[in-house]
């Protein structure tokens, strides 16, 4: 619990690109403790990954819950895209199957290590239907997903076309677009 502890407070590198300057003190020290692969991951994340503070997840968590509470309805199945290290995992009620993607390495790591009843991979999202999730639709998709100007190349919905193939020339127009096409139906 005390580890654990420490590992939540994790936040990533969002909005931290001085350290990986070579001119900048932590490069050094991040080349060694991080493998390439690692290193990389990390490096590229510092323009996407910005985690929601505490205080706004627990008041999207109040409002989901409240609103199926309010009209009878039952949180099965519950997805969190791009999770970081899990902040918006509160939002899965109890007996939620819950399960999480994070694309970078380290993040990945800590998201596993503090919610061990969580299916977690490390893996892009365009690669969901590659990570052999039990389950592929779900009740509740919530996630602080990445914004900017970069593609994503994700064949299933190239092969659809039109606003599908447009979804994928921004990061956050795809992560939208491929969570509404993972919810289930109601």
């Amino acid at each position: 619990p005390d580890e654990q502890d420490i590992l939540s407070q994790y936040v990533g590198w969002g909005g931290l690109p001085q350290f990986f300057e070579e001119s900048n003190a932590p490069y050094a020290e991040l080349k060694v403790l991080l493998t390439e692969d690692e290193y990389t991951a990390a490096r590229e994340s510092t323009l996407t990954a910005f985690y929601t503070p505490k205080f706004l997840v627990q008041a999207v968590t109040k409002q989901i819950h409240t609103t199926f509470k309010d009209n009878g309805l039952q949180m099965r199945l519950f997805l969190e895209p791009s999770a970081g290290i899990g902040g918006f995992l509160p939002v899965a009620m109890s007996d939620t199957c819950g399960y999480a993607i994070e694309k970078d390495p380290v993040s990945g790591l800590i998201l596993s290590l503090l919610n061990d009843n969580t299916i977690t991979r490390t893996a892009g999202f365009e690669t969901i239907d590659e990570q052999g999730f039990k389950h592929t639709k779900f009740d509740v998709i919530a996630s602080n997903i990445p914004f900017g100007n970069f593609r994503v190349f994700d064949a299933e919905l190239w092969k659809k076309g039109g606003i599908y193939e447009q979804a994928t020339k921004t990061i956050h127009n795809y992560f939208f677009v491929k969570a509404m096409e993972l919810l289930n139906e109601g």
